[in-house]
């Protein structure tokens, strides 16, 4: 009979180590996902960051173009008109 409640108070024994290695497990595996999800929000972030970085930088770059293209624009105009003028003393 004692050796009856031995076994079973062993088998109750290694169920309750299972059991909070069971816990333990789960636990770890919850903590995994949220340092996942954590470092998913931060790269998303700095995705966003990047992006908003990047077209912050294309719209500098287009209007630098731009204002490129005018001051060209105006030079060339200026030579056109010097040519013109020169043309006609000529």
């Amino acid at each position: 009979m004692q050796e009856r409640e031995t076994v079973i108070s062993n088998l109750t024994e290694s169920l309750s180590k299972a059991e909070l290695q069971l816990t333990l497990s789960v636990e770890d595996f919850k903590k995994e996902v949220e340092n996942l999800r954590e470092s998913l929000t931060q790269s998303e972030e700095e995705r966003d960051k990047y992006l908003a970085l990047s077209e912050k930088q294309h719209t500098q770059h287009e209007r630098a173009i731009e204002s490129t293209q005018v001051r060209l624009q105006e030079r060339i105009d200026e030579l056109e008109e010097q040519m013109e003028e020169k043309e006609q003393q000529l």
